[in-house]
C-alpha cells in the first residue's frame, strides 16, 4: 500500500470529528472508576474506543455518497473516488470485527453492549434502516450510539454498578447529543434536501427545526438540575443562571461551556 493510500485510510477514520465522542466516554471511565483497572483492561478499552469511533465515522461515508457528492465541500474521499467504495466498507466491516471480538475479553454482557452500539452505528447510516433518514429516530439514535451508550460503555466493560445519578447523566448526554446531531442536519439541509434525504429538519421544515433547537437548548439543564439535587450542589443552580445568562448573550458556545463546568463540576462531588 502506497504511503498515499495509507493516508488515505487514515482520512477515513474521521479523527476531526472524534473529540466530544472520546471526551463523553472519559467521563463515563473516570465516573465507573476504569482508572483502577488493569493496564490490560485500559489498553484495550481503549482499543475499543478506536475500533467503534473508526468504524462509525468510516461507514457513514461509505453511505453518505449522493449527498456529499452534491455538497461543495468534497471532503468524503468514498464521494471523490479516492478511495473506492468496497475498500472502504471492508476496512470499515474489519474495525467493527476486530472491537466486537476485542470486547468479549470483558464478558458477555459487555460484548452484547458492545455490539449493539455497533449495530445502531452501522444502522444509523446504512440502508435498509438508515436510522439517519427516519424522522425523529435520526436524533433519538444519534443520542444513544454517539452520546449516552458512549458514556455508560466503561459501566459495562468494567462490571461497574450504574447508579441513578449515572442515568441522569446519560440521559443529558442524550440530549447533548441530540442537539448536535440537529446542528448537523441544519447545516447539511440544502444537501440533504436536494439529495432526498428525509432528515427531520428536511421534513418538518427549516422553520421548525430551528425552533426545535431552541427548545431543546433551552431545556439543557433540566437533568443536569435533576443530578445537582441527587448529590446535593446546590452550585449547579448557579451554573443554570450562567448559562441562560450566555443564552440571552448569545454567547456561541454556551453549550459547550455550561456542560463542561457542570460535568466537572459532577465529577468533583462524585468522587469526594
Amino acid at each position: 500500500m502506497t504511503p498515499l493510500k495509507v493516508k488515505n485510510y487514515i482520512a477515513l477514520l474521521r479523527f476531526k470529528e472524534w473529540p466530544i465522542s472520546v471526551l463523553i466516554t472519559l467521563l463515563g471511565f473516570i465516573l465507573s472508576g476504569g482508572y483502577l483497572q488493569s493496564p490490560t483492561s485500559i489498553a484495550l478499552f481503549l482499543a475499543l474506543l478506536f475500533f467503534y469511533l473508526g468504524f462509525g465515522f468510516s461507514i457513514n461515508w461509505c453511505t453518505d455518497i449522493k449527498e456529499d457528492l452534491i455538497s461543495p465541500i468534497k471532503k468524503n474521499l468514498v464521494a471523490t473516488g479516492e478511495i473506492k467504495l468496497k475498500n472502504a466498507i471492508l476496512f470499515s466491516l474489519i474495525l467493527a470485527a476486530a472491537g466486537i471480538a476485542a470486547s468479549a475479553y470483558f464478558g458477555t454482557i459487555a460484548l452484547l453492549f458492545y455490539l449493539l452500539m455497533t449495530l445502531m452505528a452501522h444502522y444509523y447510516s446504512s440502508p435498509p434502516i438508515r436510522l439517519k433518514s427516519k424522522v425523529i429516530f435520526d436524533l433519538i439514535s444519534h443520542g444513544l450510539f454517539l452520546g449516552s451508550m458512549l458514556y455508560l460503555l466503561p459501566f459495562f466493560l468494567f462490571g461497574s454498578e450504574i447508579k441513578t445519578i449515572d442515568w441522569l447523566i446519560a440521559l443529558s448526554i442524550t440530549h447533548f447529543s441530540m442537539i448536535v446531531e440537529l446542528g448537523n442536519h441544519l447545516k447539511d439541509y440544502k444537501w440533504d434536501k436536494k439529495a432526498g434525504i428525509k432528515t427531520t429538519v428536511v421534513y418538518i421544515s427549516l422553520k421548525n427545526a430551528l425552533l426545535l433547537e431552541k427548545a431543546l437548548v433551552w431545556s439543557l439543564p433540566i437533568t443536569l438540575l435533576l443530578a445537582s439535587f441527587y448529590l446535593n450542589t446546590p452550585l449547579m443552580l448557579l451554573l443554570v443562571f450562567a448559562y441562560y445568562f450566555l443564552l440571552i448573550k448569545n454567547v456561541k458556545y454556551a453549550v459547550g461551556l455550561y456542560l463542561t463546568a457542570a460535568y466537572l463540576l459532577i465529577i468533583f462531588e462524585y468522587l469526594i
